[in-house]
């Protein structure tokens, strides 16, 4: 499967925090990290081809180095990035999408920001049928602050 994903610039000026993921298919599995892309590719590491991250130039220059350091040291894989306008469109993300995609799909719109999420979800549904893809998880992480999860 590719993985897409999003990287925002976490809490500024520090970036994100270490934070504790489970899914809620199986809480007692925890995957501690700064991103919850590395928990989402530890949970399906063996299914996983390509890994591709959306990102502005803003969150590339900010953390764009740490992810790609942790995910190839973690696992071995590579990191594609592909640079977004901070205002993008739905069509531009659903171009550099079909560009890449060649089979079954995972995404997450965690660190994704404004109308990306509802976005993402349509284009997923466009691609499924225009590609005969599928669309194997859809992934948003909510992080309790409390308890660092």
């Amino acid at each position: 499967m590719q993985y897409f994903t999003f990287l925002g610039v976490g809490t500024l000026p520090e970036g994100y925090e270490e934070a504790l993921y489970s899914f809620e298919d199986n809480k007692e599995e925890i995957h501690a990290s700064k991103y919850v892309q590395s928990a989402i590719i530890e949970k399906f590491q063996s299914d996983i081809s390509e890994v591709f991250v959306f990102c502005t130039e803003k969150s590339y220059s900010l953390g764009a180095r740490n992810i790609k350091n942790e995910i190839k040291t973690k696992f071995n894989i590579d990191i594609k990035f592909i640079t977004i306008n901070e205002f993008v469109k739905i069509e531009e993300i659903l171009q550099k999408m079909d560009e890449v995609l060649k089979e079954d799909f995972i995404i997450d719109v965690t660190h994704s920001f404004r109308n990306i999420p509802i976005s993402v979800t349509m284009i997923s549904n466009y691609l499924e049928v225009s590609t005969k893809k599928q669309l194997k998880h859809l992934f948003y992480g909510n992080y309790n602050r409390e308890t660092n999860e």
